[in-house]
Order: C-alpha cells, then structure tokens, then sequence
C-alpha cells in the first residue's frame, strides 16, 4: 500500500508540473519582470556571439521597432564595402523627395552628395532616415530581384535592395521579421520585427568591423558637397546616452506608435550580451530597462 501511495504522490506532483506550464512560467516570468523594474512590453538578454537566451519577456512578439530596419540596411553595404574598401569613398547623392521624409533627418539639402562612409555615420549615428533611403536605392542593383510578393508594392528603385533586406534576415534566423522599407517599421500592420529577432541582428551588426567602430561612436563629423561643388561640415550625436567602457552600441530608436526602444552590445567581466528592449514609455525608461536588464546576469 505504501508503494502505491508513493506512486500516488509522483503522478500528482508531475500533473501538477505539467498543469503549471506555460501559465505559471508566464506568472513567475512578469514577477520577475515587476521585480527587476522592467517596464518595456518585450525585451531579451542574450549572449553574444552564441545568441544563447539569458533572460526575456515577450521576446517572441512582432511589434512595430521604429527605425530598426537601419540596421539592416547598413549590414548590407558594409557588407558589399568588405568587398570592395573603395566603395566607402563613393558619394551618393540625398534627392530632393528624400528631404522631406516626415522622420529624422541628416540635414542634406536636396542634391547634396556626401559619401558611403559618411552616410553610414549619418544613418546609425545621426539615425537618418533620407541617407538609409539613398544608400538602399543606390546599391538596389548590386542584388537579386525580389521574389517575395509582399514586396509588390515597393518601389522599383528600392525593391531589390529591401529583398535582400529580408533574404539576409532569414540567413540570421530572423525568422518573425518581415522589411518592407530601409528606415522605419513598415511591416506587417507596422509590426515588422521581434526583440529576439532583433537581438540576432544586433550580433550580425557588432561582428561587422565598419559597423561596429560606427555604432560606438559618440558623435560624427561629415563632408556634405553642395550642388556648385562648394563643401559644409555636419555632426550628428549618438542618442545612445549608455555608451562607455562596458557599452559598445548598437542603436536607438523611438517613433509614436512603437514607443522607445534600444539595442545594446555590452561588455563586463568577459562577458558580452545583446540587450533589446522594445516599447518603453519614454527615452529614460528605455535607458532604465536596459540597465534593469543588464544586471540581471551579475
């Protein structure tokens, strides 16, 4: 009898184990959300480079992430610059439609040239929406035609580049994101992209030796060429407040509909993790979540 009652006993305690599961997982994971202090609706901690998830919340949900969709587009030139060092040098030009763009801006006038290299700084420091659309329509010819059909839509002169936007993402793992433009969230209702997602695409971003001596940069100093050739300086300041010896980037962003948001790549005791975090209420709560986030792995 006693054996049976001890066999009683296992099933029980293993019924309630599976019964717990996912509802007490999700309860014991925003206890320690309200814990922490973490106020953002999704975010991920994960290792980097093994992408191993540390701790999250949400991590898995398409929201929108405002300006995110940079990143990529500059993974992709920097990537085509790797091949080709010169490419860097090359300027581009800032057309007039580009100008009036209702977001961020580098301060180019319409028909102002300034170079790749420039335009990258302007696009991750300055985070300008009007050099990510140049530099996408510039090099939209380096790549394949878009076979995706959600692409119809897109702009000849831009379609190939956003295609390689979303075949480079699967290539990540970024299997929940879905890039229909080179600067802002325009997916899917606007929800273009995942924390967890994005924490791949921080990674990528910070393996890339152009992009990561950009994105620690505190501030740039640019060459814009004007239409009768004559030049002006233009700085733009990083809006990652965070950056110093134990952060080394990646970005900020921050629009209406998806809130505040940030990636950080940081560095303590020979560790190095990917912080996201998406839809804080204000730009200093971004910066506290993510510093909630962070010392959850001392």
């Amino acid at each position: 009898m006693r054996r049976f009652k001890g066999l009683y006993t296992a099933l029980a305690a293993g019924l309630i184990a599976v019964c717990a599961t996912p509802a007490m997982a999700q309860a014991d994971d925003a206890a320690e959300q309200d814990a922490a202090g973490i106020s953002a609706p999704s975010w991920i901690m994960v290792d980097n480079p093994s992408g191993k998830v540390i701790a999250q919340h949400n991590a898995e949900e398409r929201l929108k992430v405002g300006g995110f969709p940079k990143l990529m587009t500059a993974l992709l030139v920097a990537r085509l610059a790797a091949e080709d060092p010169k490419l860097l040098d090359q300027t581009i030009e800032i057309q007039a439609y580009m100008t009036k763009i209702q977001v961020t801006k580098s301060g180019a006038l319409g028909g102002e040239r300034m170079t790749v290299r420039d335009a990258l700084y302007a696009t991750l420091v300055g985070a300008a929406s009007d050099t990510a659309l140049a530099l996408s329509r510039t090099f939209n010819n380096r790549f394949a035609e878009s076979n995706f059909r959600q692409l119809e839509k897109i702009p000849a002169h831009s379609r190939s580049f956003i295609a390689e936007m979303n075949r480079a993402a699967r290539k990540l793992g970024m299997k929940d994101s879905v890039f229909r433009s080179a600067y802002i969230d325009a997916g899917e209702n606007g929800r273009a992209s995942t924390a967890h997602d994005l924490a791949r695409l921080g990674i990528a971003v910070m393996a890339d030796p152009i992009l990561r001596e950009i994105v620690g940069a505190k501030s740039y100093s640019a060459t814009i060429i004007g239409t009768d050739g004559t030049t002006r300086s233009k700085s733009w300041n990083n809006g990652n407040r965070l950056l110093g010896p134990d952060v080394g980037g990646v970005a900020t962003t921050g629009t209406p509909s998806s809130g505040q948001s940030i990636i950080l790549a940081t560095s303590k005791g020979g560790s190095n993790r990917i912080i996201v975090v998406l839809g804080s209420e204000t730009s200093s709560q971004r910066f506290a979540d993510a510093k909630a986030i962070s010392a959850l792995a001392n």
